[in-house]
């Protein structure tokens, strides 16, 4: 029988401030995969965060099915249709604006074919556009997994996590078998990574599901207990970043390291032990994680206007700066996208 999460006030907590952090955390290391080249020569500190990139995707996936948890125990067609809106919406938006900004530089420029419509379709239907925002393959991939999941608990109820577990199996197994790998890896670049990485999302979808409908987080531990879960895990994820073993052939997220370094990544922060924190501290975690989802689907275009600019000047390209401010940059963006009237702006960010 599958439960909902308990609503205690330490849950609650961990879960708006522990998570925040976590999402904000990530979304920096998206930026990272896209602008940023480590140096073996660099300090621990940028060590750690290069430890973490491939982790980022994996995070997201895991907290998002996380998060829908209650949606899937109550699976009516009201709240599938307000879900899916809420997914669809920014996908399109973002499709359609990039589509016209690539154009408009494209003509200021000089340089250049313009995009025609079938890179805009491209874009819609896959998210993977490499001339436009090949990132949105997350999103497409999170719809799908979204309307399967949607669809199994409406057709099997309580027994809908035994058709989870066979596909968590399922996706494993292809994964190291090279099966899904070899199924898309020659398809065209628009095709093939969010076919191949909807497989490899799977085993994250699931784990999210499973811990908020079991209820696994619910056990109330003192700070010390926290604290100790804190340390193990990070102690455990340092481990499983360095192991070779698990790996898999895939498109970037296959293998039993990634699902082992999502899980305890998820795990740490949502126990983070944050009661004693003040109101002040609080929201100011609050304002600063908002936004992720404005600065994962502009970060690419505005990272290579950003990469461009400190190139003109004679900066470095790559630098670990120029992700800061590729960051910051999306973020006020991102906020001023916020406040455009009518609250069509605001979905498309927030």
């Amino acid at each position: 029988m599958f439960m909902e999460p308990a609503n205690n006030k330490q849950q609650t907590t961990n879960t708006v401030h522990g998570l925040a952090i976590l999402r904000m955390l990530m979304c920096f290391e998206v930026v990272l995969c896209h602008f940023w080249i480590y140096d073996e020569g660099s300090s621990y500190i940028l060590k750690c965060f290069e430890w973490l990139r491939p982790c980022a995707v994996p995070v997201f996936t895991l907290m998002s099915f996380f998060l829908m948890g209650k949606f899937f125990l109550s699976p009516t067609w009201g709240k599938a249709e307000k879900r899916f809106l809420r997914l669809i919406y920014p996908h399109l938006a973002w499709a359609i604006i990039y589509w016209v900004i690539m154009n408009v530089l494209i003509f200021i420029v000089g340089r250049g074919d313009l995009h025609g419509i079938t890179d805009l379709l491209w874009q819609i239907f896959t998210g993977s556009s490499p001339d436009l925002d090949p990132v949105m393959w997350y999103q497409v991939v999170l719809i799908l997994l979204t309307a399967a999941f949607y669809m199994i608990f409406r057709r099997f109820g309580d027994r809908a996590h035994y058709i989870l577990s066979f596909l968590l199996v399922f996706a494993t197994a292809m994964q190291y078998a090279g099966t899904n790998y070899a199924l898309f890896c020659g398809l065209r670049y628009e095709l093939k990574y969010p076919l191949g990485r909807t497989l490899e999302m799977l085993p994250y979808a699931v784990m999210g599901v499973y811990i908020a409908s079991f209820n696994i987080y619910a056990s109330g531990a003192k700070t010390l207990r926290i604290i100790g879960i804190v340390l193990l895990s990070l102690g455990l994820l340092a481990y499983v970043l360095h192991l070779g073993n698990f790996a898999a052939p895939g498109f970037g997220y296959s293998g039993i390291g990634l699902m082992c370094a999502a899980l305890i990544l998820h795990t740490v922060f949502y126990r983070l032990p944050l009661q004693g924190v003040s109101e002040k501290a609080k929201r100011i975690i609050e304002i600063i994680s908002r936004y992720t989802l404005g600065i994962y689907c502009m970060h690419f275009i505005v990272g290579r206007v950003v990469a461009k600019g400190f190139q003109h000047f004679g900066f470095e390209e790559n630098m670990f700066a120029i992700c800061i401010c590729i960051y910051v940059l999306c973020y006020i963006l991102s906020m001023i996208i916020a406040r455009i009237p009518d609250g069509w702006g605001r979905k498309i960010v927030d």
